[in-house]
Parts: C-alpha cells; sequence; structure tokens
C-alpha cells in the first residue's frame, strides 16, 4: 500500500524511508516525536503528528500530520495501532511516542477514598473520562475506547527498548538559557535525549499525553470537539505562535491534537517544550484476570516562555507535574 504524503505545508511525493540503522544515526542531529490522537471505532478519528527538533539550531524545525497509513480493509484493534504506530516510531528513528489515552487503571488500593473516582493522574487534569478501578470507566460508556488504549500501551511496551517516561526523563530542558522546570541546570536537549532515551536502536520513550490539558496550561484555548467544526488551521495557528512552530496544513481535528500531544514528548525528550508529569508513579496489580497496570502520569506542554507573536516560521527551517476535553474518543 502506498503511503501517503506528510502534511507539512507542501504536498509531496511519500519519501522514501532508511532502514533503522540509518533512522538511528539521525538522532546524532534531530529529536523526533510521534504523537497519535487513539480512536477505538474508525480508522479515520486516529490522528498523528511528527515532531523535528534540530539539536544544532535547538528549534522545532518541521512538523507533519498524517504520518501513518492504517490498515483501513481491517478493523480498528490494539494490536494494529500498536503494530503501525511502532513501525512508524522505529522507521522514524523517534526518541518519544505520546499517545493521547489512557495508559492505566485506578489504584484498587485506594479503595473508595477520593480524589475522584479514576486515577490520581485524571483527577489533576479534570479527566472527563476516567478509568476506575479496573474494569469500571467513567463513564461507562469508554469501556472499548479504555481497554483498547491500554492495550496499545501494552502491545508497544512488550517491543525491546520501549519504557514508559518518567519526571527524570524530564528533568532538564533544552539549551536555551532558560530555567529547567524543576530548578535545575539546563543541558542540550540532544544529548540529555540520547542519555535518557532506551539503548535499542528501535527504543523510544513511551507517554500518555493529554492535549486539553496542553492547551489550557499553555494559556490557550483549547480546541473544541470535532463535532462543533473549529477552525482547525485558526487553532494551529495560535499553536505555533506560543511553541514557535513552522508553518504546515494542518487540517484534520484529530491530527491537530496528535500534534499537541506530541509536544509534550518533545520536552520529555529533551527538546525546547516545558512539560509537566501529574499523578503518581505507575505499577502493577494482580487480577484474576491477569496482572495490569494501576496509576502513572499523565503529560502535559506549555511554551518555555513567551515570544512575540509574528507567526509561523517556514516548515524545515528553524527560527532564529494541571488540566480531558469533552470528548473522550
Amino acid at each position: 500500500m502506498r503511503r501517503r504524503a506528510y502534511h507539512d505545508g507542501v504536498r509531496r511525493a511519500a519519501p522514501s524511508r532508511p532502514a533503522v540503522a540509518g533512522a538511528h544515526q539521525r538522532r546524532s542531529r534531530d529529536i523526533v516525536v510521534l504523537g497519535v490522537d487513539l480512536a477505538s471505532v474508525r480508522w479515520a478519528d486516529v490522528g498523528t503528528a511528527l515532531v523535528w527538533c534540530n539539536a544544532a539550531t535547538g528549534g522545532i524545525t518541521r512538523v507533519a500530520t498524517g504520518v501513518i497509513d492504517w490498515p483501513v480493509a481491517s478493523p480498528v484493534t490494539a494490536d494494529a495501532l500498536a503494530d503501525a504506530v511502532h513501525a512508524c516510531a522505529v522507521r522514524e528513528g523517534a526518541t518519544a511516542v505520546a499517545l493521547d489515552g489512557p495508559h492505566a487503571w485506578r489504584d484498587p488500593a485506594r479503595g473508595g477514598d477520593g480524589p475522584g473516582v479514576g486515577r490520581l493522574a485524571e483527577f489533576a487534569v479534570r479527566a472527563q473520562c476516567k478509568a476506575g478501578v479496573y474494569p469500571r470507566t467513567f463513564p461507562g460508556t469508554q469501556q472499548a475506547w479504555t481497554r483498547l488504549s491500554i492495550a496499545v500501551f501494552d502491545a508497544l511496551l512488550a517491543r525491546e527498548g520501549v519504557r514508559m517516561a518518567t519526571p527524570d526523563d524530564a528533568s532538564v530542558t533544552w539549551d536555551q538559557g532558560a530555567r529547567s522546570a524543576r530548578g535545575g541546570p539546563t543541558y542540550a536537549g540532544a544529548a540529555t535525549a540520547r542519555a535518557n532515551a532506551p539503548h535499542s536502536p528501535a527504543g523510544y520513550l513511551l507517554l500518555e499525553s493529554f492535549p486539553t490539558a496542553s492547551w489550557r496550561a499553555s494559556g490557550l484555548p483549547p480546541l473544541p470537539a470535532k463535532a462543533r467544526r473549529p477552525d482547525v488551521a485558526a487553532f494551529y495557528a495560535r499553536l505555533a505562535d506560543a511553541f514557535a512552530l513552522p508553518a504546515a496544513d494542518v487540517a484534520s481535528h484529530d491530527d491537530l491534537q496528535a500534534l499537541v500531544a506530541a509536544l509534550a514528548g518533545v520536552g520529555v525528550a529533551g527538546g525546547p517544550v516545558d512539560t509537566r508529569a501529574h499523578g503518581a508513579p505507575h505499577r502493577e496489580v494482580p487480577h484474576t484476570d491477569g496482572p495490569h497496570r494501576v496509576e502513572g502520569w499523565i503529560w502535559d506542554a506549555r511554551p518555555l516562555a513567551p515570544r512575540e507573536k509574528s507567526g509561523p516560521a517556514k516548515n524545515g527551517d528553524s527560527p532564529p507535574h494541571t488540566l480531558r476535553g469533552s470528548s473522550c474518543d
């Protein structure tokens, strides 16, 4: 099946892809992050985006959306999603992969006491959709989406060199003279990402990101639900101003949310984004259905510092530890 061209402001034939070794070598120059906005019913509702940061210039140099061709002739399953996401991450030499969807359940040790009915992270970010003590979800209509999302995380974590990101991975920021989010020293982001990333050539950091939290934490109006048909291009323009993003043809609601999810991964990977983790470390608990993960972190993204709103740069060129939306799936 022919891979479609990236939606990065310039329509072009789909580029050829390097082998895994070539993609791994690119890490000496770039941080690459893949974002995915998960859906459980239709492939058309799964958003994807890639973000590139150049280690030499210290900025986000390119974004692209609609970067995965899904097996649309087959039903949406966790294994099919994970296979396609992992293949893209390996092909592009991704340092991090950020998914908009839950990766764990509420810890049963917390009992029925608060806060909230879901995970600590979901309470912290005011998530509308919550994963309760296995197998409950709130609302109950989100059972299929929650199970599929957690299963996608499971399938990706079964790959060699893939692990969940922790706050220690994001303890420093890009070396732009900005203070780190945790008050510590600053480093060159690419070097930090290579030090913290899994050692396998095909490895990457995996994280749960919540785009609505990032919109709010950035001081931007959150992207409304898709049913309200917001002006996606206008929302991307605001995001580009805030994060110094290059110009891009972002027309899909789902792809824009995937791009926002990817920005949290940029910060985790050591790029020029302030990212924060909300929640508590995950752990495994036993169950008659088999062990499952509970709690864990949800990440948001925010600009390192305000900047003049001069509009997005050309795509491909370098510019000189709280808040869920109206739709879960």
